[in-house]
């Protein structure tokens, strides 16, 4: 049916756009746009200027205004549509391909996605907020999993590194990634694209945009991808995983009655589908002193279930011995009003929003074992709404051209809840339990199979903030801002968990009601200095925080108000150069950072849950740089990269080794997912060959330093990766009038093996695994993408 659903959806619109198609042929002179299209971004890495403004700016919106990003004093990326074509992005997580110092990984099952930038973030499906805020059309995404789907139709992608809580409010603590689609315009158009990979990876996209009269226009997206799946289980026969399926489509409306009002509307509905399945292998020990790792569940021979084989060979065989079957019911759909209007000089604007996520992953064996113990069905649904009201001083409009300002009044709501139902597979109560509890055996065999441990939690959020930052201009060249927001937080929650069989181990009985409630003020202050018209200096303050909340995970004890953690406060020092050189021909920017985070949220495992804490305090500094050069017509150079000195600051009671009891002090070690490096780099060149024709040629490399990638901070060895560079690249054939185009697209193009997470096996005590002599356990590991490549055709009418 899905695919029946998506192929239908496309062939309409499709029809439509060949409708229109002549209409569009007809035109020779197409209307431009009723206003200059000031939102459109070009990649600071790669230099192409997409739609900038008349004068070639790269136009970015960081500070709820329109500027050229040379003139923000933030650290950022800011990456167009075609830049993003150009780079193979198609998903969100492939931003970390092009983004220096960020990393978006995914955990167990597909609603865990860790965001993370200079080594900060949360990996958590569970209800603790973000680190870096997503946003969508100026819309606040609270739950990463509902956003990582592809990238259709998309203008412009904002990555601001650093605390940005003064405008973009809590859980920017770290950073933001603000990602606007397409708006409508006032010309006939339509573009039609076909991929066709590896690994049976199908998608369409079809993009139709029409002006209805002088002062509306509407713009529809659809877009359907799927593949076969990319690695084979054994268990309890050969079959494929990694299948996926979705089906996207917006629908957009412009309004502009007058030259002062504009009204933009926008609604988008995804519904993904497949497996959710991922690779996990076993990695080696380091702590052993063979370098071993173990191959059965019990070594030795003595515990529950002697003799399954955990591991089937090396990672590169895209084979595992988990008994894995499941599947994934995602649907997420949004509508967003945006609505300016210009007072005299000044401008009002109301933004306002409302998203919907129902995901409902299943999984068995959801322990990751070759044999059925127990099955996984998860519940979540997020519902949530945001209101903002905006005004925007016209830019150095007071006081004779010395001073402009934004300012705000913020209110968010949302509705979150997480339901976990576990049954008891068949080889639960025998030989399992029977081995390991026998005292339980009876009463697991009379007891219900089906939810004989289940939990239940529901979270209501309610915030309220409003915010003020000025520029206060004292010369052409020089000028200071400041700005604050105040912030309330309240949140309400309830954890029921309901333990039906007596011999399930992961539960208890539990109904336990949480309260919380925070209010806070983060500020900043920057002054920035125009050394020369092609030269800007900065160095700025700002602080943030990501607010408290409450452990909504299993447990196997009644937890209580220990589910309870508190804020995470972050101060941030920066200092940069942004720099156009050579009549803009070499761009070359670098910020200096140094961020300081107390009360951090982390995650630690006891071998059955993980359970959020603040364990104290963390130091992240570096160094930011990217370099864009253009020597030659269609040539584009450019290079980009962070250099990261992490250290916790206080961390004395950090987890231990999982075969060690007690705690471990880790002051002085590195965070997880810090790597000392990370870069990328990339040539393009873009031409003409002869008659017309024109030729995209482009290469992207990415490498990332080793670094410690564990869901548990315990500075386990076994959980650090090794570094690795994975190299892509793109061949583009364009017709004359570029009106159709042909490309050949790669990625990891050297089929390079690597982890994207690494993490002990739950319940490995009982199945023998932990060694109390050196410390160790079998370490499972997430495999990362393998070599993809395909072709892709797109056809563009006007």
């Amino acid at each position: 049916m899905k695919g029946r659903t998506a192929c239908g959806t496309t062939g309409a619109i499709f029809a439509a756009m060949i409708i229109q198609a002549p209409l569009a042929a007809q035109t020779t002179s197409p209307e431009p746009s009723r206003t200059p299209d000031s939102s459109a971004f070009a990649a600071v890495t790669d230099g192409e200027q997409d739609q900038s403004d008349n004068s070639g700016m790269i136009v970015v919106t960081a500070q709820k205004r329109s500027e050229n990003v040379q003139d923000v004093p933030i650290s950022m990326i800011a990456l167009g549509g075609e830049a993003l074509t150009n780079a193979n992005v198609t998903n969100v997580a492939d931003l970390q391909r092009v983004v220096p110092s960020l990393i978006i990984s995914r955990g167990s099952n597909p609603t865990n996605r860790r965001v993370t930038i200079r080594g900060l973030g949360t990996g958590s499906s569970s209800a603790i907020e973000p680190s870096v805020a997503l946003f969508l059309d100026g819309i606040y995404v609270p739950r990463a999993g509902s956003i990582v789907g592809n990238i259709t139709d998309v203008e412009a992608v904002e990555v601001l590194r650093g605390p940005q809580g003064t405008l973009f409010g809590r859980n920017a603590s770290v950073g933001a990634i603000s990602i606007k689609s397409a708006d409508p315009k006032f010309e006939r158009s339509a573009r039609f694209s076909l991929l066709a990979g590896n690994y049976g990876r199908l998608r369409n996209e079809v993009v139709l945009n029409l002006p209805v009269t002088d002062t509306l226009a509407i713009r529809l997206v659809e877009s359907a991808e799927r593949t076969t799946g990319d690695f084979t289980s054994l268990t309890p026969y050969p079959h494929k995983q990694g299948v996926t399926n979705s089906i996207f489509t917006r629908g957009s409306v412009l309004w502009e009655p007058t030259d002062r009002l504009t009204w933009k509307v926008k609604a988008d509905y995804q519904k993904s589908g497949g497996d959710g399945q991922a690779p996990w292998e076993m990695v080696p020990s380091t702590l052993r002193a063979d370098n071993s790792f173990p191959t059965r569940l019990d070594p030795d021979g003595a515990g529950p279930l002697t003799g399954p084989t955990l591991s089937t060979g090396p990672m590169d065989d895209r084979t595992v011995n988990n008994y894995v079957f499941g599947g994934v019911n995602d649907q997420v759909w949004g509508i967003t009003s945006d609505l300016a209007l210009d007072v005299g000089d000044y401008t009002v604007r109301a933004l306002s929003g409302y998203r919907d996520w129902d995901s409902r992953p299943t999984d068995a064996d959801a322990l990751q074992l070759p044999v059925p113990l127990v099955a996984r069905r998860q519940f979540f649904r997020s519902k949530a709404q945001s209101h903002e009201l905006q005004f925007i001083s016209p830019d150095r409009g007071l006081f004779d051209g010395a001073f402009d300002f934004v300012g705000g009044l913020y209110y968010y709501r949302e509705t979150y809840s997480i339901d976990n139902e576990l049954d008891l597979l068949s080889s639960y109560c025998q030989p399992f339990i029977a081995n390991v509890i026998p005292s339980r055996l009876a009463g697991c065999l009379a007891g219900p199979k089906e939810a004989a441990g289940a939990d239940y939690f529901d979270q209501r959020t309610t915030s309220k903030a409003a915010y003020l930052q000025g520029t206060l201009h004292l010369t052409d060249a020089l000028s200071f801002t400041l700005g604050g927001r105040y912030t309330e937080d309240s949140k309400r929650g309830r954890m029921v968990q309901v333990r039906s069989n007596p011999a399930e181990i992961f539960h208890t009985n539990e109904d336990t009601s949480l309260s919380l409630d925070e209010d806070r003020f983060t500020w900043r202050a920057a002054g920035q200095w125009e050394a020369t018209p092609d030269i800007m200096l900065f160095a700025s303050y700002s602080t943030g925080f990501k607010s408290g909340g409450f452990n909504s995970t299993l447990s196997s004890s009644v937890l209580g108000q220990n589910r309870l953690f508190g804020a995470e406060t972050v101060q941030n020092y920066e200092a940069g150069v942004r720099s156009s050189l050579f009549d803009r021909k070499i761009t070359a920017n670098a910020t200096l950072f140094r961020t300081d985070i107390d009360g951090l949220q982390d995650r630690g495992f006891d071998g059955f849950i993980y359970a959020i804490r603040n364990v104290g305090s963390l130091r992240q500094q570096g160094v930011e740089f990217d370099l864009a050069a253009h020597p030659a017509t269609g040539v584009s150079l450019g290079v980009a990269g962070t250099y990261l000195d992490s250290k916790f600051l206080d961390f004395r009671n950090a987890p231990n080794l999982p075969g060690f009891s007690g705690t471990q002090d880790l002051t002085g070690t590195r965070a997880n997912f810090s790597p000392t490096w990370q870069g990328n780099a990339f040539a393009q060149w873009d031409g003409q060959i002869g008659g017309g024709w024109g030729l995209l040629a482009r290469g992207d490399l990415r490498y990332t330093s080793s670094a410690n990638i564990g869901s548990d901070t315990n500075g386990n060895p076994d959980t650090v990766e090794p570094g690795h560079a994975l190299i892509g690249a793109r061949l583009e054939l364009k017709s004359p009038d570029e009106r159709y185009t042909l490309a050949l697209f790669g990625e990891n193009l050297t089929d390079r093996n690597y982890c994207v997470l690494r993490l002990a096996q739950t319940a490995d005590s009982l199945f023998n695994l932990r060694n109390a002599t050196d410390g160790s356990t079998a370490i499972r590991c997430i495999v990362g993408s393998p070599r993809r490549y395909g072709v892709q055709f797109r056809m563009s009418l006007r």
